[in-house]
């Protein structure tokens, strides 16, 4: 079955049609679009995509019918910019244009479908720069590469299969350069492009970059592009003993020179002669050792493995760095050109198909030996003689020297001019061989000495005039050009005063990987520099700076102080380096330079061009708002997508977040696939971190096709510190600190406030210090807000870093200033100081806060009032105020990363009252208060159950029965279940009859029943639910209940129902039982013992069972005797004639009024409800010993677990 697609027309999308026709051979399709267009082809499992520079509509069924044989069906992709046919086998693809339509034809392959073999994602960054177009393609590691132009067309391979957006890249291509085919090739991947023919090709490796640069203006891409005398050689050199700088240069009449003879070593150190500082020439006599010659010849390669050992050789590279012309040119053209720049279309660039840092057989020349000097380590050194014409070249800006200083190890490196001579500093100590950069050097480099100092390697060279080293790294080698021009830093490090320093003013100066800091004698001036190495290539001084004080010297690495005054010092800090005197430098506060373009500003990987975008240089804000919104107006609504974009970005970079964000949601609006392009959701998320929406920022920022950008890291940053992620936001803010110095100053101040609060939350003082100063010679610029952000941030650093009075007095300015969120932030602040000092009490603090809370309202500012408010009035014990500001904050603010350790500390303190030490500390009615004002931070599971239960004891204590069942029934009926319900509904049943509610009680036992329950527990409910019973006058069910139950519960139980009912026999017979045996050895009977034994005289006597009670006399009367109830058990349990039988009943009923009922009510009261952690323990054998304490654990506790004698009613 063919499947069909037509997508519908989107607005500005073309209208093409789209033919399909069979041959022999090979299958056609044609594009016919109503004007030309930018397209790619290619072939990608089985499937044809053809991906156009513009959207369109198109219906496929014809085509696809006349192709079935070949294609399966075809559809649009959802852009609608890309063509995606399936095909029915393994095909190869070719194209061509024919005026505006697009030719493809597909031919089968005629291979087995092979397994694709893994390849790199490859990120490719576009930049567009007024005289050339910039590809950087960011490869991780090393890989081979061609580029080649032919009239339009440009190929560039990589030795490695890659994996290339191709959308995404021909999207972000200018129109002169139009990507064409990308395609797998030789084991790697090519992609072709095509460029106006008079454009210029330029070509260099950036560490594991490739960069390739298309140069469009035709003067100045002659000029740039211009080809270089000599071919790129890199000396391969085996590393000495100590460090070895060699020599390379370069000159394209040297190529044409007779060869001179391979290198050879000196056996060993001797004493120099006059031929051993000429090039050793060989002669048939004297044949060159054929591993020397192998080292030497950059072509050939060493036949056995023992010639040459890698441990010690590096792979060559290139060395020679950009031409700097004297005569003023672009900026952007100056800062771009890079090092090791190679015109294309040249004859003397290397071959592509050479391996990496050789040349192509037409343009390399051999090597010539040269013996190393006496008494240094012998090092094997290529180079080539410095020709007359070398001199010459030199003085029209060829770069015609590279000394490469070989480290095994990360070192640091200074270089600078001064009185003529050109000095390299590194911060090791190592052994240098001087002799061949002597040789390498001649006629050029006129005087090369290394000083005798201890703790560095210094070398000092003198130059013929005008010309000027430039350093880079590759690896851990560190490589000096020398060539015509100005000697300046690739990358200038700013330097800025800081006059508010707490030492007093000094100079900040923000090097990144700083080294040693070195104190160097000039053996010429007399003088001792200050000499700060720089790890980081390229990162030095621009210009001689002059102050009272010192001088900073220009340098293109590292810096250079010269003291003016003894006591000036150049210090190392985290964030960089300061030049400090004690009680401050006398400098004026000057703003620090700008960083110009340069390549650097690549490496940072820019997305957005804010300065452009900002147009502060064109006009003022209202004419260029008017003049954007004039052209989305004068637009039809298809066409003005674009204008709507240079708003947005307008709006953005001038920091109008809400302005800008309403712009691009009508963009998404009229168009939704922007919502999902890289581009667009960059800028839309760092519009929403501007306008503080951090959910929505990091939603369209954390895309990971941003992952490739610096500057993402800085809005990312911005969104963290938003969400409270103060160390996540941190971090990416130090990825983004660079570009932050770039931007125009309104958005700069806003995100840099914003940095500085985020480093502060993350305890990175350093960088909060840092950007500090920067911001403090920039507060006249700022609007008045941010002045005031600014004095704030400057008490909380000098708060940290123990000034306090600099903190009180920057905070008390501003308490009393317009201001008033920073107002009310220095107010809370030195509320907190002076209860940190003891000067403010609590009860003072607590009323400030209290007029504070409402002072700002709304952000996490009222939160942080409420969160101390509430601290401090739990710190008095003030519970239910305390408790209450912090649930106003968790209630106000309820997605505040803060919130969860508020609600945390309020169930945990909560818990504390009613489960730990303070549950004393206030009464049973004002935890019930609280309770009920606070229920909802009842901790779920078995602590709550256990608040509630406790509770509830303590209401029982005071007699608040119905408020301590309801407390309980909530348990039962909705958090409760198993055996842990049927035990609270035993608990709730007692209270119920506790409250003379005995229907209640067996409400509350029959919802809580359960089958399967512990014996011991259903032993409880059943005999709470006998006394049930017999409470609604259901005696006879209460006794069955009973049946079979000879516990002594069970038993106290019976006393008491036959006692009331006055079936004396029967509660003579329980009464007899719960006696147990009288004491042995004479002993009398406890207070609870003789009650008990006095309780069954009584039932004895109102039965008048005589026999019984002389019984009772002869065995119990001595025990009874020396009893507290002797003297009423005698009277009682002799009264036996009818006369005193008024009396004894009298006397009976008084002494029985304890009511034996009570004792089982008292025992289920102190066991069910005061231990309600304790488990219920079987209760299968009556007690026969009551003044025993140790009973069974169903029985009352020993200080009252005997009953009182029962009674009538």
């Amino acid at each position: 079955m063919v499947a069909m697609s037509l997508t519908p027309r989107a607005f500005g999308a073309d209208a093409v049609q789209v033919r399909g026709g069979a041959h022999e051979g090979y299958a056609r399709l044609v594009f016919d679009w109503p004007s030309p267009v930018q397209y790619t082809a290619r072939v990608a499992n089985k499937v044809l995509s053809v991906r156009f520079s513009r959207s369109f509509t198109a219906r496929f069924d014809a085509a696809v019918s006349k192709l079935k044989d070949h294609v399966r069906d075809a559809r649009i992709s959802s852009d609608g910019r890309t063509a995606l046919i399936r095909l029915n086998g393994d095909y190869t693809v070719t194209s061509f244009r024919n005026e505006s339509a697009i030719v493809v034809d597909v031919r089968p392959s005629g291979k087995p479908t092979v397994k694709r073999k893994p390849r790199t994602e490859l990120s490719i960054r576009v930049g567009q720069h007024p005289t050339y177009t910039r590809l950087v393609f960011d490869w991780t590691k090393p890989v081979t590469y061609k580029a080649n132009k032919q009239g339009r067309n440009v190929e560039v391979s990589f030795g490695k299969l890659a994996g290339i957006d191709e959308s995404s890249l021909a999207a972000r291509l200018p129109k002169s350069v139009v990507l064409g085919a990308v395609q797998d090739k030789n084991g790697g991947t090519a992609l072709s492009l095509t460029v106006p023919p008079t454009a210029r090709l330029r070509h260099f490796r950036s560490q594991t970059r490739i960069v390739v640069d298309v140069l469009l203006k035709p003067k100045l891409a002659e000029k740039a592009s211009k080809p270089r005398d000599g071919a790129t050689v890199k000396p391969t050199t085996v590393k000495p003993t100590g460090v070895t700088p060699s020599g390379v240069t370069r000159n394209k009449q040297a190529s044409n020179a007779s060869p001179a003879p391979a290198l050879a070593p000196a056996p060993a150190p001797a004493p120099a002669t006059p031929q051993s500082k000429r090039p050793a020439v060989s002669s048939s006599a004297q044949k060159p050792d054929p591993k020397t010659t192998a080292l030497a010849d950059p072509v050939s390669k060493p036949t056995d493995p023992a010639a040459l050992d890698m441990s010690v050789v590096e792979k060559p590279k290139s060395l020679l760095p950009p031409v700097r012309p004297k005569p003023a040119v672009d900026a952007n053209t100056r800062a771009a050109t890079p090092p090791s720049a190679v015109a294309s279309d040249t004859a003397s660039a290397p071959s592509a198909d050479a391996p990496p840092g050789t040349t192509s057989p037409a343009t390399s020349s051999p090597a010539t030996s040269l013996p190393a000097e006496t008494g240094r380590p012998g090092a094997l050194i290529q180079f080539r003689q410095v020709t007359d014409a070398d001199k010459r070249k030199a003085l029209k800006g060829k770069a015609v020297v590279s000394l490469v200083f070989e480290w095994p190890e990360v070192v640091g490196a200074a270089i600078f001019k001064r009185v003529g001579y050109t000095w390299i500093v590194f911060d090791k100590r190592r052994p240098l061989d001087l002799s061949p950069m002597r040789e390498a050097g001649r006629g050029v480099l006129t005087k090369i000495e290394q000083l005798p100092i201890s703790n560095a390697s210094v070398i000092r060279i003198s130059t013929v005039p005008d010309i000027r080293p430039v350093s880079r790294q590759e690896g851990t080698n560190w490589i000096v050009e020398f060539g015509a021009g100005e000697a300046l830093p690739e990358i200038p490090i700013p330097v800025e005063p800081n006059p508010e320093a707490e030492g007093g003013p000094e100079l900040f100066i923000p090097a990144t990987e700083v080294g040693k800091i070195l104190n160097i004698p000039d053996p010429e001036v007399g003088d001792v520099l200050q000499i700060a190495t720089v790890q980081a290539p390229g990162h030095g001084v621009k210009g001689d700076r002059a102050y009272p004080e010192f001088q900073l010297l220009g340098t293109v690495q590292g810096v250079v102080l010269q003291a003016l005054n003894d006591d000036v010092e150049l210090r190392k800090r985290p964030e960089g380096l300061v030049v400090f005197l004690q009680g401050g430098l006398h400098i004026s506060n000057i703003s620090p330079d700008s960083v110009e373009p340069s390549l650097a500003e690549d490496v940072v990987r820019r997305i957005f061009t804010l300065k452009s975008w900002a147009m502060n240089n064109q006009q003022d804000f209202f004419v260029a708002k008017q003049g954007l919104q004039d052209k989305i107006t004068k637009l039809p609504t298809i066409r003005r997508e674009k204008p709507r974009l240079d708003l947005a970005r307008f709006y953005f970079a001038r920091g109008l977040a809400p302005e800008a964000e309403g712009v691009l949601a009508t963009m998404a609006n009229a168009n939704p696939r922007l919502a999902v392009e890289p581009e667009f959701k960059a800028i839309r998320g760092a519009v929403a971190a501007l306008d503080q929406d951090p959910e929505k920022a990091i939603a369209n920022l954390n895309d990971t096709r941003l992952d490739k950008y610096e500057e993402i890291r800085l809005w990312r940053g911005v969104a963290e510190a938003g969400r409270g992620n103060w160390k996540s936001g941190n971090q990416n803010f130090k990825r983004g600190d660079q570009v932050l110095g770039l931007y125009p100053p309104a958005l700069q101040y806003k995100l840099a406030l914003i940095r500085v609060e985020t480093a502060l939350k993350a305890r990175d003082i350093d960088s909060a210090s840092r950007w500090l100063r920067k911001l403090g010679g920039k507060a006249k610029q700022m609007s008045r807000s941010q002045q005031a952000t600014l004095k704030y941030l400057q008490g909380r650093v000098a708060f940290v870093k123990r000034n306090l009075d600099r903190a009180t007095k920057l905070w008390t300015e501003l308490s009393e200033g317009p201001d008033l969120l920073n107002a009310s932030r220095a107010a809370l602040s030195l509320i907190n100081l002076g209860l940190l000092q003891e000067t403010m009490t609590k009860d003072e603090a607590i009323k400030r806060l209290e007029v504070l809370k409402y002072r700002w309202r709304g952000d996490q500012f009222e939160m942080q009032v409420l969160r101390r408010l509430g601290e401090l009035y739990l710190d008095k014990a003030d519970y239910r105020n305390g408790l209450g500001a912090l649930r106003a904050a968790a209630t106000y603010f309820p997605k505040d990363p803060g919130t969860p350790l508020i609600t945390n500390k309020m169930t945990g303190i909560f818990k504390e009252l009613y489960l730990g030490d303070k549950a004393e500390a206030f009464s049973p009615l004002s935890a019930l208060a609280l309770y009920d004002e606070f229920r909802e931070l009842t901790p779920a599971g078995e602590e709550g159950n256990r608040v509630i239960q406790k509770l509830a004891e303590r209401l029982v204590d005071v007699d608040l029965l119905n408020r301590s069942a309801d407390l309980l029934l909530h348990q039962v009926k909705y958090r409760l279940k198993g055996d842990e319900r049927a035990k609270v509904g035993a608990k709730l049943a007692v209270i119920r009859l506790l409250d003379r509610d005995p229907e209640g009680a067996l409400e509350a036992l029959r919802i809580s029943d359960f089958s399967g329950l512990p014996e011991a527990l259903e032993d409880d409910r059943r005999r709470i639910k006998a006394r049930a019973y017999f409470e609604i006058g259901d005696t006879r069910e209460a006794i069955e209940l009973l049946a079979g139950d000879i516990s002594r519960n069970a038993d106290l139980l019976r006393a008491d129902i036959h006692w009331r009912t006055e079936n004396w026999t029967q509660a003579a017979n329980v009464l007899q039982r719960l006696s147990g045996a009288p004491p042995a050895d004479g002993k009398g009977f406890n207070q609870a013992g003789a009650q008990v034994v006095l309780n069954w005289a009584v039932a004895l006597q109102l039965s008048k069972d005589y026999d019984g009670l002389s019984m009772l006399r002869k065995m119990y009367g001595p025990a009874m005797t020396a009893s507290p109830l002797g003297n009423a058990f005698q009277f009682i349990a002799s009264a036996n004639d009818e006369g005193k039988t008024l009396d004894i009943e009298t006397i009976t009923s008084r002494i029985a009024a304890s009511d034996v009922f009570e004792a089982f009510m008292t025992d289920y009261r102190e066991r069910l409800l005061k231990s309600p952690d304790a488990e219920t323990p079987k209760s299968t054998t009556p007690k026969t010993d009551a003044p025993k304490t140790d009973t069974p654990k169903t029985a009352a506790p020993a200080t009252g677990d005997a009953p009182s004698a029962p009674a009538n009613g």
